[in-house]
């Protein structure tokens, strides 16, 4: 062995091996979401879970629990500080769209996103900027494999409150050992975003992180999970469990729309 090549050997960076487990699999996909190699392997045990556990009715129209992200799992990503992690709730819903990846694909791109939720979002307006919109849509962007980071700007109403922010989503193609395509996303707001005109109503997207999945079952179909993590300040006090309920109905409702939107309904 040469030493320039002892030399290159040493220096590739250790990875640890993709967890099993649903809430270690979403933590390591979110912190390794740049790294193309550790999405593949985060990818090859999700694909097992969401065939088989990610079916159940659990799954389905009630979701999993999950633990509030820390800082270790976020890494460097900006994101507000003034209110602790901890006060995150976490919910992950697994479900079976019937329409192909490709047709996912393509919405993704667009530049209005309301569709994601029509009664929720007054304004949802996407615009790509990093990666190439022609080279995501390609046949063999999961070859390469493409990304697009996408900056959204966003006004959300919550029981007729408009509260508007900023939110930061990137997408990357990826495939499995046997060659079946997966688009993965991770989302993050860089600041809170209050109600009010100037900004400061008190009335707050405070954190909100996201990891969407979005896997091929067949040239038809796709296997969907979405895990999110968030927090909103509201004036009235809502319980930890009904916020719990909130988050996994958003999920659900979005899942739907997004089906009721390419069916054109």
């Amino acid at each position: 062995m040469t030493w320039l090549l002892w030399f290159s050997l040493a220096c590739v960076k250790s990875r640890d091996p993709a967890p099993e487990d649903l809430e270690g699999l979403i933590r390591y996909l979110y912190t390794n979401w740049e790294d193309p190699v550790s999405v593949e392997d985060g990818l090859e045990n999700m694909a097992l879970w969401l065939e088989t556990e990610g079916q159940t009715e659990v799954a389905r129209d009630d979701g999993f629990i999950l633990e509030a992200l820390d800082a270790e799992t976020i890494g460097d990503l900006e994101y507000p500080t003034r209110t602790p992690l901890s006060e995150m709730v976490g919910v992950a819903i697994s479900r079976v769209s019937p329409y192909s990846i490709d047709r996912h694909a393509q919405i993704i791109t667009e530049f209005d996103q309301k569709w994601n939720s029509p009664t929720k979002y007054e304004q949802y307006d996407r615009n790509i900027t990093e990666g190439s919109k022609t080279d995501f849509l390609a046949a063999d962007a999961h070859n390469v494999p493409e990304f697009i980071f996408t900056h959204n700007d966003v006004i959300q109403e919550r029981l007729g409150i408009r509260i508007p922010y900023i939110l930061l989503k990137n997408y990357r193609w990826t495939t499995t050992e046997d060659g079946r395509r997966a688009l993965l996303a991770r989302s993050w707001v860089p600041e809170y975003g209050c109600s009010g005109d100037d900004g400061e109503g008190g009335n707050c997207v405070e954190l909100s992180f996201s990891v969407d999945l979005l896997y091929e079952k067949s040239s038809s179909e796709a296997y969907r999970m979405t895990a999110s993590w968030n927090y909103v300040s509201l004036i009235i006090d809502i319980p930890q469990d009904i916020q719990i309920d909130q988050l996994a109905g958003g999920i659900i409702g979005n899942m739907e729309s997004t089906d009721e939107y390419l069916a054109g309904e």
